[in-house]
């Protein structure tokens, strides 16, 4: 569709770094408001990848300012897992788009499937079902909705993809100044829309999904190098403005045109744009940047030269233009062309729109007319688009069905002008500053281009389309234009639409003609009174000998204005009576200027020199009858001078004239019979040889219609597979990703069941087997080709024949059930069963666990044993501290006041011991016994001691015993013998304590 323009710069490559873990911190918080800048991320066909690395390597607190939203091409019939597969590489919030939502700072949004986005001027999300059949473009849908919105603070992302949606958007999203990025095609999956997006010149920078990450963090928090550009009323001031005039006088000299009156705010921002990108940290280094790199120089002046354009911009002016058609129509006379010029094209939406609009009115009034719409542009790019007349999807926003479908072929992802529409537009690359206007023209069309110019530019132009407009011509411009001082000549038809009509037709001067690339001589150069010719002495040489050698002539325009007189022609031409005139044909007597018109015609259509005959120019009162011939060439074959004519007169001998006065009247005449039936006679061949080509012409254009019609059809069908493809291409990624989830939970079951040692089964809900854990051979003798056979084939070796009923109810009744079982060996299980569904309630089967509580059944044994016990037992570690104690020490703890905290599990015995009675001797001899028992000193040790209450005397025996085994520690038991204590023995204990 479009020439391929430089490359954008790639950015630093480095080699792939290992893929860093998600360090989150503290959670983003959302600005819930506005965000200062939106960046889309456009993905297809292999962009899952693409996008996991974008946001891996996207800081979430500096990703704050802004919002993401991610557009792909999604199946309509697949649920998408993209939300769940992003969380894994980015803690910012990820929220799927609703109709109205608003756009919020620091969030992700995604594109729900089956749906176009779009973003409103509040700020919100606008969503629109895709049109069946019909293949769509959502990521130049959104690229250009959000330009229009955010201007130049959005970012549009291309990413890894097929086809060229995403092409459209960069572009819009570039002529206001946004910036464009697109992952290198080396590093894309599928490179198509990447290279696509690249191919148009409008993508700033390139680089794999990291680095892209990487220059949308510096672009929003400015940590580009920020040029030295002062805000004066003129655009720049002080020491830049040698920077900034060395980059316009390049920029004007090497593309032909005038920049330096163009509005410095508008060139300036473009070029502090490209200085941003470019990394120049001013005008003067941005100049020198200039002068080495003609590509740069290139991509300045296509962002200058802003192309910002679409079907119907601007509807209710065109409306209006609409309503004002039929007028014009209805006078043109018969056979008399209607001649339209859009100027300042771009892709040519305007000019396609202009034939839409006279194609409408012509049917309603049931005309049929020869229309000309000549579109111009200065950019030949913009041209190239314009006359292939191919546009994406995208414009299907921009026009009604009924004009998409009687105006435009559908091509696959694009639609094509119909040829009736295409052939009344004639695109050619035409300047309206430098180069010569159209004439005779109806309506000319000059809409947001003149708002670039300088007001003393903005004069010059109007007055090109004053002269460009027949007499009663209609002016149509945008909506922020004005005519100036020119209003006076024009009357408004729509003050509103800036729509106006001509009152008197303008006239150009050769200096503001400024025909381009005449050679100098033919220039007319206006000085200021006073001031000296600055012609050189080789001009004036060259002027001497074209007076001298060449005979008198004058230059005529396409319109048949004398444009330059070389030397003396007064003897040939007489200035007439009233309302001056530069026609020369109005200018010579009647037979001579009858003359002048048959050589003009003949010359201008065989494009050859064509001499007249002889004609008398009159007698003078002293000497013979002088006499002159006519000759009329044109100045060249090659436009803009092919138009041009050079008429020479060249005296003759008198005795070349016809004596007779009488022949000599009759002369002219009989000349012009002779010419008219020539003319009829070249009329009817060419009549003829017309209808012939007519004939045969329709023969090509009936075989190239049937072709077209197979060809849009296998178009169509392979832009709906390939549509197709690229959404199973996105439906198979996420499901790869999935799986990979699913292989490492497995794994991560598998290998806690193994660290588990639990006998576990799982079946389905007709109870067939479908997996089990290794342990589970302990319970049924399993092969690995068992799975898939029914579990009641198979008996266990616990003797728990109604298990596969059981598992049956289980599965019926959604509940679990636990059943404790002994084998005839004496094990003991807990054999647990629960259903399992998947997630939205299904029953898909139910797990079974046998858990060997054997050892646990008999330590519960053995505590009960212990706690039947009357003695106080408990059990130490080697440092004395109690592990455990039997239910006669807790129950004599807590009656004694507290002294559970003291001597309870977790606590030090030795601890106990210090903190008893002061001075207390038995309880220095317990913690002395003690420690000898714990170092392994005694084998026992045994000790009597009086424990007293308020209302009894109580005596106890203190036991310590080692534990065996290589862990240490010591088991210590209290007996209460109080009753086996007499008075006599209690004597003696005192008086051996004494």
């Amino acid at each position: 569709m479009t020439t391929r323009r430089h490359p954008a710069p790639d950015l630093p490559t480095a080699a792939k770094a290992p893929e860093p873990r998600l360090r989150c911190g503290p959670a983003p918080v959302s600005l819930h408001g506005r965000p200062d800048f939106i960046v889309a991320l456009g993905a297809s066909a292999g962009g899952l990848e693409a996008l996991q690395d974008f946001f891996s390597a996207l800081d979430p607190v500096q990703a704050r300012p802004a919002a993401f939203i991610v557009v792909q091409h999604l199946s309509p019939d697949h649920k998408s897992m993209m939300p769940d597969l992003l969380t894994r590489s980015t803690c910012l919030p990820i929220t799927v788009i609703e109709d109205g939502m608003p756009l919020v700072a620091g969030q992700v949004f995604l594109i729900p499937p089956s749906v176009t986005l779009r973003i409103t001027p509040t700020g919100r999300f606008a969503l629109r079902p895709k049109t069946p059949g019909v293949v769509s473009l959502p990521i130049d849908i959104l690229f250009t909705s959000m330009a229009e919105v955010f201007k130049n603070n959005c970012i549009g992302v291309v990413l890894s993809g097929t086809g060229s949606d995403g092409t459209r958007g960069v572009v819009a999203i570039n002529s206001v100044g946004g910036l464009t990025l697109a992952q290198t095609p080396s590093s894309a999956q599928f490179d198509g829309m990447p290279r696509s997006a690249i191919a148009t010149g409008y993508v700033d920078e390139q680089g794999d999904a990291r680095q892209l990450a990487r220059r949308v963090l510096e672009y929003l928090h400015g940590q580009v190098p920020e040029p030295v550009l002062l805000h004066a009323p003129d655009g720049v001031s002080g020491p830049e403005q040698e920077g900034y005039r060395a980059i316009l006088e390049d920029l004007s000299t090497r593309t032909a045109i005038p920049f330096d009156q163009y509005k410095q705010s508008t060139v300036v921002r473009r070029i502090h744009r490209r200085m941003t990108l470019r990394h120049c940290a001013s005008l003067t280094d941005y100049a020198k940047l200039l002068r080495g790199d003609p590509a740069e120089l290139q991509t300045l002046r296509r962002e200058v030269l802003i192309g910002v354009t679409r079907f119907f911009r601007d509807g209710p002016a065109f409306d209006e233009l609409a309503r004002l058609l039929p007028d014009l129509l209805a006078h043109k006379a018969k056979g008399e062309p209607l001649r339209i010029w859009s100027a300042g094209c771009s892709t040519g939406e305007e000019a396609y729109s202009l034939a839409i609009l006279v194609h409408e009115a012509m049917q309603a009034a049931g005309l049929s007319l020869e229309v000309k719409i000549f579109a111009t542009d200065v950019v030949q790019d913009y041209l190239d688009v314009a006359s292939a007349g191919l546009y994406p999807a995208t414009i299907e926003a921009e026009l009604s069905p009924q004009r998409l479908d009687a105006c435009f072929v559908r091509q696959g992802e694009m639609y094509r002008i119909t040829p009736a529409i295409r052939r009344m537009v004639i695109f050619a690359r035409h300047n309206v500053i430098t180069d010569a206007p159209f004439t005779k023209v109806d309506l000319l069309v000059c809409r947001n281009t003149l708002i670039y110019f300088e007001a003393s530019l903005q004069e010059k132009v109007i007055k090109r389309f004053q002269y460009a407009l027949t007499d009663g011509g209609i002016l149509f411009l945008g909506s922020s234009e004005s005519l100036g001082p020119a209003a006076r000549d024009f009357m408004v038809l729509s003050s509103k639409n800036k729509i106006f009509r001509t009152l008197r037709p303008g006239a150009l001067s050769l200096e503001a003609l400024q025909i381009g690339r005449m050679d100098r001589a033919l220039h007319v150069v206006s000085r200021p009174p006073g001031v000296a010719d600055p012609a050189t002495p080789m001009d004036r040489i060259k002027d001497a000998l074209i007076d001298t050698l060449l005979p008198p002539s004058i230059l005529l325009t396409e319109t048949r204005e004398i444009a330059h007189v070389f030397g003396d022609v007064s003897r040939f031409l007489r200035l007439p009576k009233g309302q001056a005139t530069l026609d020369p044909a109005r200018m010579m007597a009647p037979g001579a200027s009858a003359t002048l018109l048959q050589v003009l015609a003949v010359a201008r259509r065989d494009r050859a020199p064509v001499f007249s005959a002889p004609i008398a120019l009159g007698r003078p009162a002293d000497g013979p009858v002088e006499a002159f011939r006519i000759r009329a060439a044109p100045v060249a074959h090659e436009a803009p001078l092919d138009q041009l004519m050079v008429v020479t007169f060249l005296p003759v001998q008198a005795a070349a004239i016809v004596p007779d006065p009488a022949d000599a009247a009759e002369a002219p005449s009989a000349r012009i019979e002779m010419l008219e039936g020539e003319l009829a006679i070249t009329r009817e061949h060419l009549q003829s040889t017309i209808e012939e080509l007519e004939a045969a012409n329709e023969e090509l254009q009936a075989a190239n219609e049937e072709l077209l019609a197979s060809n849009e059809e296998l178009q169509s069908t392979n832009e709906e597979l390939q549509s197709v493809n690229e959404e199973l291409y996105t439906v198979n990624s996420e499901y790869q990703e999935k799986i990979q989830l699913l292989v490492k939970a497995n794994a991560d079951l598998d290998l806690m069941a193994r660290a588990a040692a639990i006998p576990t089964i799982f079946v389905d809900s007709e109870i067939v087997l479908t997996r089990f854990t290794p342990d589970s051979r302990l319970i049924y003798d399993f092969r690995d080709t068992d799975i898939g056979r029914p579990l009641g084939d198979f008996s266990n070796k616990i003797g728990y024949a109604t298990l596969p009923r059981d598992l049956g109810a289980v599965v019926q009744q959604r509940t679990g059930r636990e059943v404790y079982w002994r084998t005839r060996d004496g094990t003991d299980y807990l054999i647990r069963m629960m259903p399992y569904s998947d997630g939205e309630g299904a029953v898909l089967g139910a797990v079974v666990a046998f858990i060997d509580i054997t050892k646990l059944n008999q330590l519960e044994s053995l505590q009960n044993l212990i706690d039947s016990l009357p003695e106080h037992l408990a059990v130490l570690d080697g440092d004395g501290n109690i592990q455990f104690v039997n239910s006669a020490w807790t129950r004599f703890a807590a009656a004694n006041e507290g002294d559970a905290e003291r001597v309870g599990v977790g606590t030090n015995y030795f601890d106990a011991c210090v903190g008893a009675v002061p001075r207390d001797s038995y309880a220095a001899k317990a913690a002395a016994g003690l420690r000898a028992v714990l170092s392994r000193s005694i084998e026992h040790f045994s000790l009597r001691y009086p424990c007293h209450s308020p209302t009894e005397k109580r005596w106890f025996l203190m036991h310590a015993a080692p534990l065996q085994g290589s862990g240490g520690g010591a088991v210590v038991s209290h007996i209460n013998i109080t009753s086996l204590v007499g008075a006599n023995d209690e004597e003696e204990v005192l008086s051996h304590e004494a």
